[in-house]
């Protein structure tokens, strides 16, 4: 089976709704480079927050979700 294709070639080819956290996992780098292939799409960023955004900011994480699901659902 081929690799799966790297996630910079695939943003584009999707219409479901995106969101995407700043995190030790996705840099602001990966972020804003999903930002600029899908303009559409929401991101967060907690400053000071590492890996486990939704474990050390959950207030901040269900804000952003549940803005995020009531503009898209």
């Amino acid at each position: 089976m081929p690799p799966a294709p790297r996630l910079r070639t695939r943003t584009g080819t999707s219409a479901a709704p995106a969101a995407a956290p700043v995190s030790a996992l996705a840099p602001a780098s990966a972020v804003r480079a999903m930002l600029a292939a899908r303009p559409e799409a929401w991101s967060l960023g907690v400053p000071g927050a590492g890996h486990d955004v939704h474990l050390e900011r959950p207030d901040a994480v269900a804000g952003f979700l549940d803005a995020f699901l009531a503009a898209h659902v």
